[in-house]
């Protein structure tokens, strides 16, 4: 396959690509779609470890999602577009699509919601919003189909059931919710990738009666809500190990 450069420039290096994700399973799809076309890829899994990275190295794209173990990513957009060595694009990522004016306000080029979209109109969106000089892109093969391994996919399940499975000490109430989200975020954006429309409206429950509306939100189910989505992730936890016997 001959590669294909952006706009007819004449390409010195291939693109990397910087990607900030805390879920295994949604780093795999970016790995596949990077090395469908072309892109050098580095991987932090939080804030603190972006920080390093940063330090070390200029990506031509970061990529970050916008709910992370650490903190929020609005926040490492924002220091990112104010840099002096500002990175070429700046891309925010979540499965809450109203997140997106926050991220763009932030600085992100762009927002993206998960479940992502296809290689080609991955590609697409890199083409659009990458500013000249542009660098050289591959063509992505049609015939790739990115399933990632399921393992990353078990070990986001276990880790999201052992973190809703913590007891919940009355005397830390906001750190309870602050959990809780972060987790029913992860979830949301496994669940997009998936294709699992239970698992996702069961979390999108939980980041209702945990988000900024949380008071104006209808307490009286909450247990209940808060259990279903438990057992979804016990579930499908279940159900990924079996497939394998793992």
């Amino acid at each position: 396959m001959m590669p294909r450069a952006f706009g007819g420039a004449t390409p010195v290096r291939m693109p990397t690509l910087m990607l900030v994700e805390d879920s295994r399973y949604a780093s795999e799809v970016m790995r596949l779609y990077a090395r469908s076309l072309g892109l050098r890829l580095r991987r932090a899994a939080d804030l603190d470890s972006a920080d390093t990275h940063l330090r070390l190295y200029h990506p031509d794209i970061v990529m970050v999602d916008l709910g992370l173990p650490d903190g929020r990513g609005e926040g490492l957009i924002e220091r990112l577009a104010q840099a002096p060595h500002r990175p070429p694009l700046l891309i925010a990522v979540s499965g809450q699509a109203e997140l997106g004016a926050g991220a763009l306000a932030a600085g992100a080029d762009v927002f993206i919601e998960k479940p992502m979209p296809s290689i080609a109109d991955f590609r697409a969106v890199l083409v659009e919003h990458f500013p000249a000089p542009l660098p050289l892109l591959l063509l992505p093969d049609r015939t790739i189909s990115a399933q990632p391994d399921r393992m990353a996919l078990k070990d986001d399940l276990s880790f999201a059931a052992q973190t809703l499975s913590l007891p919940e000490e009355s005397n830390d109430a906001p750190m309870i919710r602050a959990r809780t989200r972060y987790v029913a975020g992860l979830l949301d954006g496994i669940a997009g990738t998936l294709g699992d429309g239970a698992l996702r409206d069961a979390a999108r429950e939980e980041l209702l009666r945990h988000g900024a509306n949380a008071a104006n939100h209808a307490a009286s189910n909450a247990d209940q809500s808060f259990h279903h989505l438990r057992d979804l992730v016990n579930q499908r936890l279940r159900d990924v190990m079996a497939e394998r016997g793992i």
